[in-house]
């Protein structure tokens, strides 16, 4: 596991209090922006962050289709919609 700094980045707030504008300025630390007490409740989020949208694996299957017919065969196998160019649609699934 490993420790986020506590990056300080002063914020300056502007607030209206009976028509008087008011100015704040304040440091806020990141835990301070998510709204965590614990260091470790953030872990936890990035974790399941890092285990659902971030894989060492970015190749694919590549598939070319014409008719409608090899179309819907791809999407329901899992194949996603990439581009089209000279009448063909490319599709790709991760291996």
């Amino acid at each position: 596991m490993f420790k986020i700094s506590e990056t300080k980045v002063p914020v300056r707030c502007t607030l209206t209090i009976n028509g008087i504008n008011v100015g704040i300025s304040f440091v806020p630390t990141f835990r301070d922006c998510l709204g965590h007490k614990n260091i470790e409740n953030i872990m936890i989020y990035i974790d399941v962050e890092r285990a659902l949208f971030q894989t060492s694996n970015d190749e694919f299957y590549v598939r070319v289709a014409k008719s409608p017919e090899e179309i819907k065969a791809l999407l329901e196998v899992g194949f996603e919609y990439v581009c089209e160019k000279d009448g063909l649609l490319f599709f790709r699934k991760r291996k």
